[in-house]
């Protein structure tokens, strides 16, 4: 995808909640594409940054890697995926830098498709700045409590 000043890299990945947590391979994701990118996908990662009630090891190595890399998550708080006692789960995140941020809004599409609301992620339009702030910030504490 290109803007009038330059390109961005959108990098889609998957974790699967079987295998185990690679730390390498998410430090060597966050260097390479720590810059003009967007890192998305379904982590299986539950952290308080991305929405969820709480914050396991895999949510705690993506809020580290983002504070280590001045990046910020688009991640608005809204589930993604439906489970079967009807609770909204957080697993799938977007995070990027704080310039492309300002141009990204995430939403959710209220409208299942089987198990999992669609998510639509526009790097067209500013977003609200009080909602980046406030991403921003989330990652901040977050990252520094634990």
């Amino acid at each position: 995808m290109g803007f009038k000043t330059t390109n961005v890299t959108i990098v889609n990945t998957y974790h699967s909640p079987n295998a185990p947590l690679e730390e390498e391979q998410y430090r060597l994701l966050f260097q390479n594409f720590s810059r003009d990118a967007v890192i998305l996908g379904d982590l299986n990662a539950y952290s308080t940054v991305f929405g969820a009630s709480i914050t396991n090891s895999r949510g705690r190595l993506p809020e580290n890697l983002m504070d280590e890399h001045n990046m910020v998550t688009l991640n608005t708080g809204a589930g993604i995926y439906i489970r079967r006692t009807c609770e909204a789960s957080h697993m799938y995140v977007a995070i990027t830098t704080p310039n492309l941020a300002r141009l990204a809004n995430w939403t959710v599409v209220n409208d299942s498709l089987g198990s999992d609301l669609p998510i639509i992620i526009s790097l067209n339009e500013p977003a609200d700045m009080e909602e980046v702030a406030a991403r921003s910030t989330m990652v901040l504490s977050s990252s520094r409590l634990g």
